[in-house]
């Protein structure tokens, strides 16, 4: 780290101390609701253009399902990216640096080993987040499927590209967005813990389904462990790819075999 980054932190340590906590809580909010605003809206403005060009005589309806699905989801992604980003740079000049989007390295080996044991801990903590939420809540359904948009992948072209956007586009995009930027961005209002329960909330939110935000946050929490332990989200990006291609596998290999 810069000698002007470490003087950069100091006074914003002070001025957090001098303000209180409470507005440290506040503004991590802020980046939480700002985060997830954005994504539901990117998915939300892509359906909309995605209808107006079918109207205006594009053939979108044409299209493979799966491939259409791959549009969708890559173009929310990357409109995700460029909104929480952009915006308050364009508003307020807030730079956001390759070390809050923990992309500053590349991947190592070390992050490949990190992010297969990471998968140990996932499910320790998810059966037991399942368990608690079974017993507080009777009609909880653990085994509810999950929606993830590809309804058919008959076609071996079609499995491709279900496998791209779901088992490598979808851990990267989303370890950007959620480990890179929001938990960058947090960490250094309400520190290591606030920022991993409030991150992890917010990636659990994203996906709507009652078993699938308690399996996300599940998932979230080690995902920020490993952000935290390692700098960078390359180790998270690698257990997200191994949770997402068992996934694939269960909902889509294991039915064909």
């Amino acid at each position: 780290m810069s000698a002007n980054s470490k003087a950069n932190n100091t006074l914003l340590q002070r001025s957090l101390e001098k303000r209180g906590f409470t507005f440290g809580i506040g503004v991590a909010i802020i980046y939480a609701i700002w985060t997830l605003v954005v994504f539901f809206a990117s998915a939300a403005i892509t359906s909309i253009v995605l209808s107006l060009l079918s109207k205006v005589g594009v053939p979108i309806k044409t299209l493979p399902a799966a491939l259409l699905q791959s549009i969708f989801s890559v173009a929310v992604y990357l409109l995700t990216l460029i909104i929480v980003i952009g915006v308050p740079y364009l508003l307020a000049k807030s730079k956001t640096t390759l070390v809050q989007l923990g992309v500053n390295r590349v991947l190592s080996w070390a992050d490949i080993g990190l992010g297969l044991v990471g998968f140990i801990p996932y499910i320790a903590i998810k059966i037991l987040l399942v368990t608690v939420v079974a017993l507080l809540f009777s009609g909880y359904d653990g085994n509810q499927v999950q929606d993830i948009g590809f309804s058919s992948v008959s076609s071996q072209g079609n499995m491709i590209l279900a496998f791209i956007t779901l088992v490598i586009v979808a851990p990267v995009a989303e370890e950007i967005v959620f480990r890179g930027y929001l938990y960058g961005k947090v960490k250094k209002y309400i520190g290591t813990i606030g920022a991993t329960l409030l991150v992890s909330a917010c990636f659990g939110l994203v996906h709507l389904q009652p078993n699938l935000i308690v399996d996300t946050f599940a998932l979230g929490v080690i995902l920020c462990v490993l952000r935290e332990l390692t700098g960078s989200i390359w180790a998270g990006v690698i257990l997200h790819m191994i949770k997402n291609g068992i996934a694939f596998y269960v909902l889509f290999i294991a039915n064909i075999l």
